[in-house]
């Protein structure tokens, strides 16, 4: 599998050593700083796509495929930041397409993402004044109402269990920022369906993990926290696996707390159209 860096047309490069971007653009004014860092795409190839088979007929099924046209059978990363949100199909979901359009979806689980025109909620809050479609019970400032466990209380129909047996149509994903350590750039990795539960375990994994770590570190015990992350198949399916590996060096940890100070604003603030493997395959 490639170890190499990507061309430089594929808009990231490795953190330079002063923590800073190794951009000239940096040193040219306000303006060059309003670009939007276009940050790789990587999801697990199912070779669905008549585009994809034609443009990489190499691919194989079941490996990490990246938007600026390279593979890996592993990730090696650090966890830099996640998001949540959710998608509705209302048709049943297709595992041999995993980018079809939903029907709605939400950038952060509390409100339906703005490009979505006909929201399914039928919930409304007045947020700020406005009467607004709401995913979550939210008060008038829009913050969201939680359950004791520190989850969104569902105002939706959609989202909600109608009993044991039926899950609800409209269902959570997590969007991972990680920083690759074989190929040294950021990846955007987005999970959902049955995936979700092993990010859970890897949650607990963390937990214990950074128990391990020395008490006094150069850098944030948890940018030493190494992850191997293969994909398992499960009937017609793929999940990802999550392993945690020996701790980072400090050479290694260094891009991991790097990665947070440079990314995770631009990350957290980024619509979910952007997390679109075909978008940032376009822009590469």
């Amino acid at each position: 599998m490639p170890r190499q860096k990507p061309p430089s047309e594929n808009k990231t490069t490795a953190l330079a050593k002063n923590g800073q971007w190794n951009d000239p653009f940096n040193e040219m004014g306000e303006a060059a700083t309003q670009l939007q860092i276009s940050i790789p795409v990587v999801k697990i190839e199912y070779m669905a796509s008549k585009n994809v088979q034609r443009e990489h007929p190499e691919w194989k099924r079941g490996l990490f495929s990246l938007s600026f046209g390279e593979q890996l059978d592993h990730l090696q990363v650090g966890l830099i930041s996640l998001r949540y949100g959710r998608v509705c199909f209302l048709s049943d979901f297709d595992p041999n397409n995993p980018n079809a359009e939903p029907e709605c979806k939400s950038d952060n689980g509390i409100f339906p993402a703005s490009s979505i025109e006909k929201p399914l909620t039928d919930a409304f809050s007045v947020v700020n004044g406005d009467k607004i479609p709401v995913c979550a019970h939210v008060d008038e400032n829009g913050i969201p109402a939680r359950t004791r466990a520190g989850k969104y209380v569902v105002a939706c129909p959609m989202a909600r269990w109608s009993d044991r047996k039926s899950a609800p149509k409209c269902h959570d994903f997590f969007t991972l920022l990680l920083w690759e350590h074989q190929l040294n750039l950021p990846l955007i990795y987005t999970i959902k369906g049955t995936g979700i539960k092993h990010i859970n375990q890897l949650h607990m994994d963390m937990i214990r993990a950074i128990r391990e770590i020395p008490e006094k570190t150069k850098y944030p015990p948890s940018s030493y926290i190494k992850i191997i992350v293969r994909s398992m198949s499960v009937s017609n399916w793929f999940e990802p696996q999550f392993k945690i590996d020996k701790p980072f060096s400090d050479d290694e940890a260094y891009f991991n707390a790097e990665a947070k100070k440079d990314l995770v604003d631009s990350f957290q603030s980024m619509n979910s159209d952007d997390f679109a493997f075909e978008k940032a395959e376009e822009n590469n």
